[in-house]
């Protein structure tokens, strides 16, 4: 009788278990730095104003990219 309850209750917290660690499981976006200041720059006077944005995933599942909109 005792491992007919066992049972259910071991495959219960299996699943329990499993749901949770899939669900914390994901992507984290980091930037190095979320705000630049260009200072002054005059229109036609400068042919280009770059800046590179460092992206890390800090997560522990692939962080997939699919769209990206100048702000």
């Amino acid at each position: 009788m005792k491992n007919c309850i066992k049972k259910p209750v071991f495959l219960t917290l299996s699943c329990l278990t499993i749901f949770a660690a899939c669900t914390y499981a994901a992507p984290i976006i980091e930037v190095d730095t979320q705000h630049v200041d260009m200072g002054s720059i005059r229109e036609g006077k400068v042919k280009r104003v770059r800046h590179v944005f460092k992206i890390f995933n800090k997560g522990d599942e692939p962080l997939i990219i699919s769209k990206v909109k100048a702000g």
